[in-house]
C-alpha cells in the first residue's frame, strides 16, 4: 500500500475488472464523497459515513438551480457515494457490514422515490407517436444525424454510448474497440462493442432494412469510406465527456435517452424483453427504474417478483460476425483462417474416422503353416 490515494489504489487493485465508465463514475462520487467526509474512508468508522451520506444535501457545486441548493440529495445519488464508501473499505480490508445493512435498508427507499418519480412521468411525458412523428419530421428537414439518433434511441431503447459509434462502407475496418453502422445494398448492420454492460456481453447486433434510414446514412458518409455520427462542426468525433449534452439536444424537448427507453418500453409491455436484450440490461431493472405504469411500491415489487433476477442470455441478441479481441481487420482475417484451416483439419479427422469404422473387417480364413494349423488375420 504504498499509495495514499485511495482512489487510485481502488483502481490499481481492481485493474483489468473495471471498465474506464466505472473508474471515472468511481472518482467522481468518492470527490463528491469526500466533500461529505474530511478524512480518508478506510479511516473513517462507518456510523460517521452513514450520517454524513444521510444527511447530504445539494450545493452550488451540484447544480446550477438555486431551488434545489440545501435540499437533500435523491435517494439514488447517495446510493452511489455509498457503494464508493463500501468498495474502498473493501479493498483496505475495513468493516463494512453497518454500511451493507444501510444499503439493503436504503433500497425501499430507492424503489418508493423510483415510483413516485415514475408516476410524475407518466404524466408529462410525451406519447411515442410524438417522438415517432418528431423523427419523421427530422428527415424532411435534412437533419440527418439527428435522424439516425432518434432513430436508433425509439427503435433499439439504447444508452448514450451506443450512439457514440463510426458509419462505414468497409466491413473490414469493423473492430471490438468500437460501435459500427456497415453500410450495405440493402441494409445496416448495427453493432455495438462499446456499451455500458459490454463486459457481460461480446456485443449486441440488430439489422436494419429501412430504405429512410439507409438513404440518411447515405446523406452522411457521401463519397467517404467512414465518419463519425456524432461530430463538431470542424469534423471532429464528440468527445465522451459531451456525448449526453449533445445526444440530448438532439431529442425531442431535449428529453435524452433515459426519456426515450421509458416511452418506448411503455408503448408496448410486450417489448420488454426485446429491450432489454437490445439495451443490455435485465428485465428486473428494466421494471424497477423504467416502468411507469405503476401506481404504488406494491404493485412494483410484484412485477419484480416475476422478473428473472439474471443477466441476461447473449443468445437472445447474438453477433453473426465473431470478431477476435484484435485491434484491425488484418488481425481478425488471420484468426478466422486459422480457424477455417482448424475446421478443416477437424472435418478430416472426423471423416477419416467414419471410414475407418465403415471399412469392413477382414474375413478370418484357415491356412496351413509347417503343417499346423493357425488362423491368419
Amino acid at each position: 500500500m504504498a499509495t495514499t490515494n485511495e482512489i487510485e489504489f481502488l483502481v490499481e487493485t481492481r485493474k483489468g475488472s473495471l471498465s474506464a465508465n466505472t473508474i471515472t463514475n468511481y472518482k467522481n462520487y468518492y470527490r463528491r464523497l469526500r466533500t461529505l467526509i474530511p478524512t480518508q474512508i478506510k479511516d473513517t468508522s462507518e456510523e460517521t459515513i452513514i450520517t454524513a451520506i444521510r444527511g447530504a444535501v445539494y450545493t452550488a457545486d451540484d447544480t446550477k438551480d438555486e431551488t434545489k441548493i440545501g435540499k437533500a440529495l435523491p435517494v439514488s445519488v447517495r446510493q452511489s457515494l455509498l457503494n464508493v464508501a463500501i468498495v474502498i473499505r473493501q479493498v483496505y480490508n475495513k468493516p463494512i457490514a453497518e454500511l451493507i445493512d444501510f444499503r439493503t435498508a436504503s433500497k425501499d427507499d430507492l424503489l418508493e422515490a423510483n415510483v413516485e418519480r415514475n408516476k410524475s412521468l407518466k404524466e408529462t411525458l410525451p406519447t411515442y407517436k410524438v417522438l415517432v412523428d418528431y423523427t419523421e419530421q427530422l428527415l424532411k428537414d435534412e437533419k440527418w444525424e439527428k435522424y439516425i439518433i432518434n432513430y436508433l434511441l425509439i427503435s433499439f431503447g439504447i444508452r448514450n454510448m451506443d450512439l457514440d459509434l463510426t458509419i462505414t462502407r468497409n466491413a473490414s475496418m469493423v473492430n471490438n474497440k468500437d460501435n459500427w453502422l456497415i453500410l450495405r445494398k440493402n441494409s445496416v448492420r448495427y453493432m455495438r462493442y462499446v456499451f455500458k454492460t459490454a463486459d457481460t456481453f461480446e456485443c449486441r447486433e440488430n439489422e436494419i432494412k429501412s430504405e429512410k434510414f439507409i438513404y440518411a446514412l447515405e446523406e452522411i458518409i457521401g463519397d467517404k469510406t467512414s465518419i463519425p455520427l456524432l461530430r463538431t462542426a470542424d469534423g471532429e468525433r464528440i468527445k465522451k465527456v459531451n456525448l449526453n449534452k449533445y445526444i440530448s439536444r438532439a431529442t425531442y424537448d431535449e428529453l435524452g435517452q433515459s426519456a426515450y427507453f421509458k416511452i418506448a418500453l411503455n408503448k408496448n409491455k410486450a417489448d420488454i424483453e426485446r429491450l432489454s436484450a437490445s439495451r443490455g440490461t435485465s428485465s428486473k431493472n428494466v421494471i424497477e427504474y423504467y416502468d411507469v405504469d405503476f401506481k404504488n411500491e406494491e404493485g412494483k415489487q410484484k412485477a419484480l417478483q416475476k422478473a428473472k433476477d439474471s443477466v441476461l442470455d447473449n443468445k437472445k441478441m447474438p453477433c453473426k460476425s465473431k470478431i477476435p479481441k484484435g485491434d484491425s481487420g488484418v488481425e481478425r482475417k488471420q484468426a478466422k483462417k486459422q480457424l477455417k484451416q482448424q475446421e478443416i483439419a477437424n472435418a478430416h479427422t472426423i471423416i477419416e474416422a467414419e471410414k475407418a469404422e465403415e471399412q469392413p473387417k477382414p474375413k478370418k480364413r484357415l491356412t496351413i503353416k509347417k503343417k499346423k494349423l493357425v488362423i491368419v488375420e
